[in-house]
């Protein structure tokens, strides 16, 4: 029992101190502004929305970062002045209108004063709602400057003198209640972002080194037996880690970037060590693809020879035997998976004299082979790799960069040399690490040689482990000269440091206070609203623009094909008149998302709020006694970007509310409604609980809006202005909150309705067909032999863009996927949320191998020189990959039309085509043509005119040449490791189209069954 109540205390205690130290903030902070609203002269100084006080202490709380308090309250500020100045100007107008119609008897309309607050209430309403969508930042600042709409336009409509108090008494009351949590927050455990990013860097490390880890476990090929996946499940789990840590790094380093913090390092000196990180994410995550392809191979190889089967896969003809796997957490690749093939292709891949019959495809026999011959030596680098980056992390322990881990610590305790490495040290033991590894490649040109083979599929995955490796190794030695740099910058006491970015940059970020009125998926779509569509990408030519006189300074680069100006596209042509283009900028304006949202917000708002202008007599006063304005309140919190959130934080409002009202009433009848010392104690227990849950829970709409209700209820029954019972409160509250749900949920419907399962759809479809697009770019870098050229570096350019823009978008498509899970179907069967999650996997691995690809040939700058290499050479370049080019071009076309028509059949909801494009087909082109070069070549035929010329052998390093030795093998890497790319790509895509299928069906001609029957 004691043990038990041991863990008890551990799990909610200990491993959340940090958690709790929030809680008791916001708590405290909350809890002081409820009771200077229980003391009477305070009360009435406050007017009479007195509870405006602890909402300012809610919205501000003191569980956040100081930085963050300050600049919100600051932008709230801001915004409730210029909304304050407009309800002012109104009101007077307002009271104006009044006196000439009552005083002075002018014939006026007797519900004019009604009519014009009612469309400065409108006008106002939509252009808060659509900067707060524009601009993330101003979400929770919003909210004060609706409070202000709310509750001035909607009283004192036909009064003849003008009352400057209703407006400052509906200002001041949440901002000193922002103070009072903001000066809580500076005395009790102060903290900034900086203490966040501290956290997120170092889960970042330790997320990177379990990669590095596993991969070494997972690299133990010759004992892979038939119940493998959980190892691989394992891998996989470090690398989604790693992703996901990498991601709020990512978020982390971009609020201490943002904000004020006190440090003794400015967010900015991070940014080339969270670079270096992101970077070997995206190096290790290649390195875990290609693991775990070939354990599958190998695994697939065992098996057949177990069943004496090793031509198992002779009815699967025209896979690449990379599909034909076991996988159990994919019941798509299983020994089943079938695919459509046309009548030419079918025949050409099963003919007896064709090189792509079975008889003659490639088994993988070699991997397992190569692979026992270099793994004690890839076992090695992988451990050194884990210690150099060990050495790093405690580097930074000491540093105080972020607090040491009893993990970081066991880890340097069994290992005494990381407590004393040095960075020279950790440099040499790299380096040296370094040139070793270098020889798995001659022991690989050996295995290739003493097989007399040319390259292979096995051959490129094994390359690629290698490359990516090195790649890593080179980023560790960066990274520790990055932290070392870092280290040295350390200032000798902790200083404040503002945040240097421009004010519009700012306000396109979300701030963390937005938790609880929105969901974190909508607020990564709101920060990436502005990059879910790249019509750059579609719209336009994809070659550059060249000036005349930039060309003719490229002696090296003939760009004569290249036009000075292209054609614009019909659909996209500009119209003639003034009038087309102004017509065309007010309907894309109108298409506009923030436009959407405020105008469907505004619609709401002001339905809400129509009965205090209708010219019903009494009905204005009807609608402010039974507090009208808490619907207003409800639909602001309520409403959202999509139709799910949407409903999702309705229902979250309705339970909340009801939550906090019961809460409300039972602290009010305990108090007798008028005892402030009870009141006070039952907010205090109430509202614990509530603060956990609100920052510590899953559930934090249901903490905030439990909190709001219950402050509202006790505050309101407490002062009781309108003389009802502590029911009538409680019921007016919950009965405001439904109606609210009610209207918001049929304008969000009615009017430009975004299902977020149906936007997610259309974005995926248009991210598939961009990245047909982004996968031909990066191969028309191989087909170029000049990478000095200004054709090779703008191409270059233009994929670097792309690789972000589109990881950007599937991060996009990713959180409207999780917003996709809380909206119902009621026609149809539950949503598909599986196959849609495999689709964006498999989109996540194409975009992994093509940026594999693009790296595998990009320029670097070497350790020694300042100059930069490109990684495949010239001489492979001509020789080998550009005599290929027009075979590599027909299989770039052949996977950007695949793409393309899984773009357009999920995009459409139309049935896939009978038979799809097949660019397994032209990859067996490309392959059997650098078979025939690659053999060319090694009998020295091609470069055979070369080798004459050279008079002194020993002058032949400066140039490569291609000969049966084959001495460079680090040229043969860089090449090889780029051909495993389009492999696993068409792998990919048609795992892919096989998840599209079943979607969206395929069509079936029943008289073509015999010639196109499922393979």
């Amino acid at each position: 029992m004691k043990s038990k109540l041991n863990d008890i205390y551990k799990e909610w205690f200990i491993q959340k101190r940090s958690l709790w130290k929030k809680v008791l903030k916001a708590t405290l902070g909350y809890e002081i502004c409820s009771i200077l609203c229980l003391v009477p002269k305070v009360a009435a100084a406050m007017g009479p929305v007195s509870y405006l006080l602890p909402l300012g202490s809610l919205f501000f709380h003191a569980g956040t970062t100081i930085g963050c308090q300050i600049e919100q309250i600051w932008l709230s500020f801001c915004m409730m002045l210029m909304s304050a100045i407009w309800c002012g100007i109104i009101g007077y107008l307002i009271t104006l209108y009044n006196q000439a119609r009552i005083i002075y008897g002018v014939p006026l309309y007797d519900n004019g004063g009604s009519v014009i607050a009612a469309i400065a209430y409108f006008i106002s309403i939509f252009i808060i709602a659509y900067y707060r969508l524009k601009y993330p930042r101003l979400f929770t600042p919003s909210l004060q400057a609706f409070v202000l709409v709310f509750f001035t336009l909607t009283k004192q409509l036909d009064a003849t003198s003008y009352n400057i108090l209703m407006l400052l008494t509906i200002v001041y009351p949440t901002l000193i209640g922002g103070g009072i949590a903001l000066t809580v927050n500076l005395l009790i455990w102060p903290e900034t972002a900086a203490k966040a990013f501290e956290e997120s860097l170092y889960n970042a490390f330790y997320s990177t080194r379990l990669v590095l880890s596993s991969i070494e476990n997972e690299f133990m090929l010759e004992e892979v037996a038939e119940n493998t996946s959980s190892d691989i499940t394992a891998m996989k789990k470090a690398k989604v880690k790693l992703q996901a840590d990498m991601s709020s790094l990512r978020k982390a380093a971009s609020e201490a970037k943002y904000e004020l913090i006190v440090s003794h390092f400015s967010a900015s000196w991070f940014k080339s060590t969270t670079e270096s990180l992101e970077k070997m994410a995206s190096i290790l995550a290649s390195t875990t693809l290609a693991v775990e392809q070939e354990r599958k191979v190998v695994l697939t190889s065992k098996i057949a020879s177990q069943l004496g089967a090793a031509r198992s896969n002779d009815r699967h003809l025209g896979v690449p035997a990379t599909v034909l796997t076991i996988d159990s957490e994919d019941s798509l690749r299983e020994q089943h998976l079938r695919r459509r093939r046309s009548a030419a292709s079918r025949e050409y891949l099963t003919h007896p004299n064709s090189p792509y019959s079975t008889v003659q495809r490639i088994d993988y026999k070699l991997l397992p082979v190569i692979q026992q011959s270099i793994s004690p030596h890839v076992n090695t680098f992988l451990s050194i790799c884990c210690k150099c980056f060990c050495a790093i992390q405690y580097r930074l322990t000491k540093a105080k960069i972020f607090t040491s881990h009893a993990e970081l610590m066991n880890y340097i305790d069994d290992d005494q040399f990381l407590s004393s490495c040095t960075s020279n040290d950790l440099q040499d033991l790299m380096s040296t690490a370094l040139d070793e590894f270098k020889k798995v490649e001659a022991i690989i040109q050996d295995g290739i040689d003493k097989h007399n083979t040319h390259p292979r599929e096995e051959h490129y995955l094994v390359y690629t482990l290698v490359f990516t490796l090195l790649e890593c190794g080179h980023e560790i030695l960066k990274l520790d000269r990055y932290t070392k740099e870092l280290v040295s910058k350390r200032t000798k006491y902790p200083r404040i440091w503002i945040p240097k970015v421009t004010f519009k940059k700012l306000l396109t970020k979300t701030s963390r206070l937005t938790k609880g009125s929105t969901s974190p998926a909508t607020q990564a779509i709101m920060e990436n609203q502005d990059i879910v569509v790249l019509p750059d990408m579609r719209r336009t030519a994809s070659r550059m623009r060249q000036d005349p006189e930039t060309v003719n300074t490229e002696k090296d680069d003939d760009m004569d094909d290249v036009e000075g100006v292209y054609e614009v596209p019909l659909q996209n042509a500009p119209g003639r008149y003034w009038w087309n283009r102004a017509m065309l900028s007010i309907t894309r304006w109108f298409q506009y998302g923030p436009t959407q949202y405020a105008m469907k917000f505004a619609i709401s708002m002001t339905i809400l709020a129509l009965p205090a202008w209708l010219p019903v007599p009494g009905l204005n006063a009807w609608y402010n006694q039974n507090h009208g304005q808490w619907a207003l309140l409800s639909g602001m919190v309520i409403s959202n970007f999509t139709i799910g959130s949407t409903l999702v934080q309705s229902f979250y409002r309705t339970v909340a509310t009801v939550i906090g009202a019961v809460w409300g009433f039972i602290a009010l009848l305990a108090a007798h409604q008028t005892n402030p010392y009870v009141l006070a104690v039952m907010v205090l227990i109430f509202a614990l609980p509530f603060w956990f849950v609100f920052l510590g829970s899953k559930y934090p709409r249901i903490g905030l809006i439990s909190l709001l209700t219950l402050v509202v209820v006790v505050n309101t029954g407490y002062s009781d202005p309108y003389n009802e019972s502590t029911f009538e409160v409680v019921w007016k509250r919950t009965v405001t909150a439904i109606i609210a749900v009610f209207v918001v949920m049929v304008i969000n419907y009615l009017f430009w309705p975004m299902w977020a399962r149906e936007e997610m759809r259309k974005q995926l479809a248009l991210l598939i067909m961009d990245t047909g697009i982004y996968y031909f770019q990066v191969a028309s870098l191989a087909c170029h032999d000049n990478t000095t050229s200004k054709r090779w570096q703008i191409t270059y350019d233009e994929t670097e863009k792309a690789s972000k823009n589109l990881q950007k978008r599937l991060d996009t498509v990713g959180e409207l996927f999780g917003l996709s899970a809380s909206e119902p179907r009621l026609t149809k069967a539950p949503f598909p949320r599986d196959i849609y999650a495999s689709i964006i996997d498999h989109e996540r691995n194409i975009l992994f191998w093509i940026s594999h690809m693009k790296r595998s040939q990009r320029k670097q700058l070497t350790n020694i020189v300042a100059h930069t290499k490109v990684f495949i050479s010239e001489g492979i370049r001509d020789k080998i990959m550009t005599q290929i080019n027009p075979y590599r071009r027909e299989m770039a076309a052949a996977v950007h039309l695949y793409l393309f028509t899984l773009a357009g059949s999920l995009r459409n909801k139309n049935a896939l085509p009978a038979s799809l494009p097949s660019a397994e087909v032209a990859r067996q082109h490309l392959q059997e043509h650098l078979a025939d070069i690659w053999l060319q070549v090694q009998k020295g035929e091609v470069l055979a005119r070369d080798v004459v010329e050279e008079e002194d052998i020993s002058n032949t390093r400066s140039k490569p040449i291609i000969s049966g030795a084959l001495p460079y093998g680090e040229s043969q890497m860089y090449w090889q490791s780029y051909a495993a790319g389009p492999v696993q790509v068409v792998v990919e895509q048609e795992t892919m189209g096989e998840l599209i299928i079943k979607l969206m069906g395929q069509h079936v001609f029943r008289v073509a069954e015999k010639d196109w029957a499922r393979m």
